[in-house]
């Protein structure tokens, strides 16, 4: 079905806007609205039905199996959608709600056949943005909210994002403005007794432990990750060839792999990383990570879809370490990258197979 798709801007959200009402009796009656939450741009609809659940998973391309959060208003509407919740819930709903932490608990039979997709277990978080809480309260829903993008591009952190992928495909974009935090959530699996981290995001392991007075595991084993979206499948790439380069990657094998990439006729470079003095200006874009692991966090999304839409064929982007928001980062390049190159030696051996393939085509 194709849509004339509406964009409202939300200067002032409130339960009486004119176009969150409009949006709410969208919902109400199945079908799709994208908002936005602090973390990223999301494509809502009731969670408790199943047509309206599976436009979302059309709209985006999405793969069946793959679970959609559930968001909801307040944290006493988890009794509507969970069963089987213990203290742990009530500690960190306090400590975190609205904010961008998604609990995994066991799920109310009613949305098995719906956000669940084969799983007994819900992911359900209370977000932390106006336009979002106002939605949910006007509309009286839980809503299933995936990132409101194309299943496996860059997640969408302004209106701007989701109407490139989605106009035409929904019928009405919220714009509430670029997204506070720009990663999505932390999402932990509270239906086991070990808590365990199934996806890092702005919350980080160090402030559950802190919060819980115990430690939670940071390494789900992968039928357990499996509870969490965005643990299945390739997410957040770019339409351009994405080469990650781990911290021990020095600057000779960087200039190295950025001169083989300019050196191919019709490439495109672009950078996100804090190596100013290497980058060669021409024909490259720049954007530079110069205030730390927070501000590439922020940015990348953005980032990544700038370049592509300024034809960038080829990006470099200098990782980090795992520690705090850092393992967010690099678990969210991992999943973009093409290809993760962690050492010098790596990098040699890839410029070695990125000069035999060019070579082959420049004879083709």
């Amino acid at each position: 079905m194709t849509f004339e798709t509406r964009l409202h801007v939300i200067d002032q959200p409130s339960v009486d806007h004119p176009a969150i009402a409009e949006a709410a009796a969208l919902l109400q009656a199945g079908s799709v609205v994208a908002f936005p939450t602090e973390t990223v741009y999301g494509l809502g609809a009731d969670c408790t039905s199943a047509a309206a659940v599976a436009r979302i998973y059309v709209a985006k391309n999405r793969p069946n199996d793959n679970p959609v959060i559930v968001h909801v208003a307040e944290r006493d509407q988890l009794s509507n959608f969970c069963i089987d919740t213990d203290e742990r819930v009530s500690i960190l709903a306090k400590a975190f709600w609205p904010g961008p932490l998604t609990l995994i608990l066991k799920a109310k039979p009613h949305l098995r056949d719906t956000v669940c997709r084969g799983l007994d277990t819900v992911g359900i978080r209370v977000p932390a943005h106006p336009t979002a809480f106002a939605l949910l309260k006007k509309s009286g829903l839980g809503l299933a909210a995936p990132s409101a993008n194309i299943s496996g591009k860059p997640s969408p952190t302004k209106a701007k994002h989701v109407w490139n992928d989605l106009n035409g495909r929904i019928p009405m974009i919220l714009d509430g403005g670029p997204c506070r935090v720009g990663i999505e959530s932390t999402v932990l699996d509270l239906s086991q007794p070990q808590a365990a981290v199934l996806r890092p995001g702005w919350i980080t392991g160090a402030q559950l432990d802190e919060v819980l007075g115990s430690p939670v595991t940071r390494e789900a084993d992968l039928k357990q990750a499996h509870r969490s979206p965005g643990t299945r499948y390739r997410h957040y790439s770019p339409d351009a060839a994405l080469f990650v380069l781990a911290p021990d990657v020095g600057d000779a094998a960087f200039n190295t792999l950025q001169h083989l990439i300019l050196k191919q006729k019709g490439t495109k470079l672009g950078y996100i990383g804090t190596r100013r003095h290497l980058v060669t200006d021409a024909p490259s874009t720049h954007f530079y990570g110069d205030d730390g692991v927070d501000s590439l966090i922020h940015d990348l999304y953005m980032n990544l879809r700038q370049m592509d839409e300024e034809g960038v064929s080829h990006i470099l982007i200098d990782g980090c370490g795992e520690v705090g928001h850092g393992r967010s980062l690099m678990d969210r390049l991992r999943r973009a990258a093409t290809v993760v190159l962690v050492s010098d030696q790596d990098v040699t051996a890839f410029c070695l197979k990125l000069s035999t393939e060019w070579a082959i085509d420049s004879n083709t």
